[in-house]
């Protein structure tokens, strides 16, 4: 009786740490996806050195004492910018998305038939709408007027320290987007993980004391004299045990 328990146990303790691996394994895949965006998109960087060039040719701004036409200008400067990053920036979202959800999958091959991988599943098809658009927001809200240090750079005084103070804001605040997709995404899989874990816990626990109390009747039923008693009990409890046993198979089934 204690085979399918114990393969329970073994399934379960290699089941807990993986989850908290697959984390930990989100931060190696993220950097190295921001590298390959920063080093190898052609389109940012182009987009990056225009929106440099247009800030050098137009004049500092103070956002307080500026003409209306002033800061319309600088606005169209910008919003012309962050219009032509947002294809970049959806196909960014979509890379790291993909990449969540192929660790997802690690997971979900790994625990299945050992335990209940509904939830992660359920998770998986609604990745997109816990993280889309987060960087695509976070870009066009930052890359402001309104921001305080976006509307400090573009008065600087001096055009080449304006347009390199533009670009290293402008690749800052992309980080700063990936960055909480990124947190976003591994707090959902932690919650999901100690989700996981407490269900299991639990119905082992409650399968542990369902067979104590079978092997406590046994040992009871071994006590009885009366032959006929004794096989009835004995073939009452074998059944009961069997259910048990076989319950202990499905363990997160009723999670």
């Amino acid at each position: 009786m204690a085979f399918p328990f114990l393969k329970i146990l073994s399934t379960a303790a290699a089941a807990l740490p993986l989850i908290p691996k697959i984390i930990k394994g989100v931060k190696a895949t993220f950097d190295t996806i921001k590298e390959t965006f920063f080093s190898d998109n052609k389109k940012h960087k182009q987009n990056v050195i225009e929106i440099e060039n247009k800030v050098i040719e137009s004049k500092p701004i103070d956002v307080k004492t500026a003409k209306l036409i002033e800061i319309s200008d600088i606005n169209n400067i910008l919003n012309e910018y962050k219009n032509k990053e947002i294809q970049g920036a959806k196909e960014l979202e979509n890379s790291l998305i993909n990449m969540f959800q192929t660790q997802i999958n690690i997971v979900i091959e790994s625990l299945n038939n050992h335990i209940n991988t509904s939830k992660l599943k359920r998770l998986k098809s609604e990745i997109h709408t816990h993280l889309q658009g987060h960087i695509t927001k976070f870009i066009s809200s930052e890359i402001s007027l309104n921001n305080k240090e976006c509307a400090k750079i573009l008065n600087i005084v001096d055009n080449h320290t304006r347009s390199i103070s533009m670009r290293k804001f402008i690749n800052k605040k992309y980080i700063e987007s990936i960055k909480i997709i990124k947190d976003k995404y591994s707090q959902i899989l932690h919650n999901l993980s100690q989700n996981i874990k407490d269900s299991i816990e639990s119905n082992i626990n409650m399968q542990k004391t369902r067979l104590n109390f079978a092997l406590n009747t046994l040992n009871n039923t071994s006590n009885i004299s009366n032959i006929k008693q004794k096989q009835t009990a004995q073939l009452h409890l074998a059944k009961t045990m069997f259910i048990e046993s076989n319950t202990l198979f499905n363990i997160c089934d009723n999670s």
